[in-house]
């Protein structure tokens, strides 16, 4: 015979288990539209250069693999590693290589509730799970295959098992941090930073009070992080790169100039602005889509829709009897804050700089704004989500319906469909074969030749092919210039012109034959 419910708690443990069944199915809800928001259009956009370099990487063998990234420098060999597995299981193409970046960026939303649950609730996770979803920059890195997805989930498990260490001073979620944080920075170079921050954070807070405990273990997560742990931490992720650096790197790196400061290209050099144009980014602002300016009734409405709720997730900073609350904000504001004006003001000293460099950034920045949602009246709270949501879907649409990718893919397949043995290829500016063709025509051979070789070829009989990159107006002259000394024995027979590339084909002029 069952035990009746105590007087005055009816049904207690049925409304718990509907509310984690809520908590549960909404999480799953927030996983399923994260997942079609990623998986819709997966290949609309053509493979840009960066993407094809993993690509074409990613297919040698892990001799090769390390050869090329060594002599790159620039990007470390986790994504990589993980691609050339993937495609061992499902095949090479676009659609497997976008798709494993796919489910990390999926990943990286239930992630998101974990952390938030974590550090402010599970209001706040449900909340910061959502922001993630729907996020443009989290839908756009989410298509592409690079390593800034899987970057941003391993980030925010990162934090995860960093809070956790914090909290519970348990050596194994310390370990685990420490593993962690050496897989995050084999990803990118630049995650370092958060991890720094990390350490530091260790260094100088003390955890946060655990009022549900025992005695004995409250008074023991009082204690900081031992210094031991920190020095012994820094130390094995040291050990843990000390292969890869064994490589050579770094005396390739020391002797390029690609890492030396210097004047950037207008999509790599930063401005006063800068910031302010990555927050409205951040705040899903990229109505235009990602290469266009963002209007600037977008920046407002961000500042309305993000901004606030940001400020109100920060006043428990300045109170000192909100010990949790104020050791999660600050922790989170500095993952946002500080990786990012580190690596904007290395951009105003001349290095390269974009906000894909700072995506790991976006998830701390997003706990924030949905810290400070969470703590609105419920009325006020629903409106303001509705709001954030049909903003967010309208920023998600435009990468759907604006290029933002150089559109070689049709390119290349006009030339696959149309060339001829004997015909020759130029690729200008450049003079090389990109990348792209390897990605969608493997080995195919063509008969290239470079820019400065036509005017030994302008007699030529044979027919000449030319793609002519056009991003920049100082890519103009050079692509005329190709087309003058073509039109001198050639006339053109074809013109196409897709995103930001362009097709020609130049027969022989009638009579100027050998």
């Amino acid at each position: 015979m069952e035990t009746p419910p105590k007087a005055g708690r009816p049904g207690v443990n049925a409304r718990r288990r509907l509310s984690r069944t809520g908590v549960a199915a909404a999480v799953l809800a927030l996983l399923l539209l994260s997942a079609g928001l990623r998986l819709y259009r997966l290949e609309a956009q053509g493979v840009w250069d960066n993407e094809a370099f993993s690509m074409v990487t990613s297919r040698l063998s892990t001799q090769e693999m390390n050869t090329r990234l060594v002599k790159d420098f620039i990007h470390p060999p986790l994504y990589q590693y993980a691609l050339h597995w993937w495609f061992g299981i499902v095949g090479f193409g676009v659609f497997q290589a976008r798709v494993l970046s796919v489910v990390f960026g999926v990943a990286a939303v239930g992630m998101m509730y974990w952390l938030g649950s974590l550090t402010f609730g599970r209001r706040t996770g449900l909340i910061a799970a959502l922001l993630l979803a729907v996020s443009q920059l989290g839908v756009e890195y989410s298509q592409e295959s690079r390593s800034y997805a899987m970057t941003m989930c391993v980030g925010i498990f990162t934090t995860i098992l960093f809070w956790l260490a914090l909290r519970r001073r348990t050596k194994v979620f310390w370990i685990g941090f420490l593993l962690s944080a050496a897989l995050l920075m084999y990803l990118h170079y630049l995650a370092g930073l958060s991890v720094a921050c990390l350490f530091c954070y260790a260094l100088l807070a003390r955890a946060p009070a655990a009022g549900n405990l025992a005695p004995e273990a409250s008074r023991r997560t009082q204690r900081p992080i031992p210094i031991k742990w920190l020095l012994s931490g820094a130390l094995l992720i040291v050990v843990v790169f000390i292969p890869w650096f064994s490589m050579g790197i770094l005396q390739v790196a020391a002797k390029s100039p690609k890492a030396m400061p210097r004047v950037q290209p207008p999509w790599f050099a930063v401005s006063w602005s800068t910031f302010i144009r990555d927050l409205n980014r951040f705040n899903d602002g990229g109505f235009a889509g990602p290469l266009n300016s963002a209007p600037v009734w977008s920046y407002a409405a961000g500042a309305m829709l993000f901004g606030i709720p940001v400020l109100l997730s920060l006043r428990p900073l300045l109170r000192s009897h909100d010990s949790r609350a104020r050791k999660a904000g600050s922790l989170m504001a500095a993952l946002w804050l500080v990786p990012h004006v580190v690596l904007i003001g290395l951009g105003a000293l001349g290095m390269q700089y974009t906000i894909r460099y700072v995506l790991f950034a976006l998830p701390p920045y997003y706990i924030l704004v949905a810290r400070g949602i969470a703590g609105l009246p419920p009325r006020w709270r629903t409106v303001h989500l509705a709001l954030m949501g049909v903003y967010a879907i309208c920023s998600v649409s435009a990468l759907y319906r604006i290029p933002y990718k150089e559109n070689y893919r049709d390119a290349a397949a006009e030339v696959a469909r149309g060339y001829r043995p004997g015909d020759l290829c130029v690729f200008s500016p450049s003079g090389y074969v990109p990348l792209q063709w390897s990605v969608y025509y493997g080995d195919r051979p063509l008969n290239v030749i470079a820019p400065a070789d036509l005017d030994r070829s302008a007699q030529d009989t044979s027919r000449i092919w030319v793609v002519y990159w056009g991003g920049t107006a100082d890519m103009k002259p050079l692509n005329q210039a190709v087309h003058q000394r073509i039109a001198v024995s050639h006339e053109k027979v074809l013109d196409r012109k897709y995103f930001l590339v362009d097709l020609a084909l130049y027969v022989p002029k009638r009579g100027s034959g050998r």
